[in-house]
């Protein structure tokens, strides 16, 4: 069994998410995870509340490590560091205070055509056009591991740079043909350059 996390946000593979732990459930689950491996699973909230109640999130959702935590008066500052998408088969709400689950692998369906200069391409536009960021510090960039990962893992490791809804990260999350993923993050960056923006009650991804 792992540790579950439910938030409303979406974790990726390759990001790190801060968050601050304040209910005592999480506190023990931090503290089981302080004396264990650190690894547990973050998922984005299918039903429940994040504060009080009994949150179940997406069964697609991110395995995550512990990196550090420090305390802030009654409550405590925790990142982790996002390792691999999984899929939770069974969750288990009885053991502990929190939730928790057995997990399995989630890996892609399609094989990967491996074409990611397009998307590299759009994504520097993007970071300078709509992040403000300067092109001299993305190419600074280009050296970086993050240029350099296979179209699979770089499409996962880039989209939560896209300021999108939750539903459309969440489907991109559970998207298990990396070539759809890079031409659906390359047309919402497309978008996002020319100043359109993606409405949540439509469905713009193709699948």
């Amino acid at each position: 069994m792992v540790p579950v996390f439910p938030l409303y946000v979406v974790a990726f593979p390759y990001h790190s998410v801060t968050v601050r732990i304040f209910e005592d459930r999480y506190k023990e689950m931090l503290d089981h995870l302080r004396r264990t491996d650190g690894i547990f699973v973050m998922g984005r909230i299918w039903r429940g509340q994040e504060v009080g109640g009994s949150a179940v999130p997406y069964r697609v959702s991110t395995l995550m490590r512990l990196e550090s935590v420090s305390p802030e008066g009654d409550s405590f500052r925790a990142e982790a560091l996002g390792l691999r998408r999984v899929y939770i088969s069974h969750f288990d709400h009885d053991s502990a205070s929190y939730l928790q689950a057995e997990i399995e692998e989630y890996p892609d369906l399609v094989a990967s055509d491996a074409r990611a200069e397009e998307l590299l391409t759009i994504w520097k536009r993007y970071l300078e056009r709509c992040l403000g960021i300067s092109m001299e510090m993305i190419r600074t960039w280009e050296d970086s591991p993050l240029f350099k990962l296979p179209l699979p893992e770089l499409t996962l490791a880039l989209t939560p740079f896209l300021r999108l809804p939750y539903s459309n990260l969440q489907f991109l999350l559970e998207s298990r043909d990396p070539n759809q993923r890079r031409d659906n993050l390359v047309k919402a960056m497309i978008q996002a350059i020319s100043g359109k923006t993606v409405d949540e009650s439509e469905e713009p991804w193709e699948s």
